[in-house]
């Protein structure tokens, strides 16, 4: 069925066709490309460490790709928002591979130093950021559960997670 026409000339969509053009809409609207990251942290000898994943889809990689070491260039939208506080993370080895479909999949190790006995993890931009805290962790308040082994927290501006260490001296009781 083709268009429909009107009398002067104007042309209109049939309601099958706006149903098509709906569903291609909906349909290219779910492929659209989204980075995602996880960060999963632990306290290894009183110290907070963590490992961070990116994965910047095709479409967006493209720029970073041109970059001599693309891990180094995703450093600032792989960490945007995030904040441990009272530390202050540092990246200790930064490494990033190709797909084969053109992404790129980056990987940081992070050191945020001696853990205190409270923390605050902020997350104020996109992508969202689950976090996989591995350890005797409570959580006080914010957004996540308790897991076996450990807390899933998932902050999202302005809902950070406050977190107790239960390993640390402050706490033990």
């Amino acid at each position: 069925m083709g268009p429909l026409v009107g009398v002067s000339g104007t042309q209109y969509l049939s309601p099958t066709q706006v149903g098509i053009l709906l569903l291609l809409s909906f349909a290219a609207a779910a492929h659209t490309p989204v980075a995602t990251r996880n960060l999963k942290l632990r306290v290894s000898d009183g110290r907070l460490e963590g490992v961070l994943t990116f994965h910047l889809p095709a479409a967006g990689a493209q720029v970073y790709a041109l970059a001599p070491d693309p891990a180094v260039a995703l450093v600032p939208r792989a960490t945007a928002g995030l904040r441990i506080e009272p530390l202050q993370p540092k990246i200790r080895q930064a490494t990033a591979r190709r797909g084969p479909d053109g992404s790129i999949d980056a990987t940081y190790l992070l050191d945020a130093g001696p853990s205190a006995p409270a923390l605050t993890i902020h997350v104020e931009a996109e992508p969202p950021l689950p976090i996989d805290l591995d350890g005797p962790f409570t959580l006080e308040s914010g957004p996540g559960a308790a897991r076996k082994g450990g807390l899933s927290l998932r902050p999202r501006p302005g809902m950070p997670c406050k977190i107790t260490w239960a390993g640390s001296p402050d706490t033990r009781r």
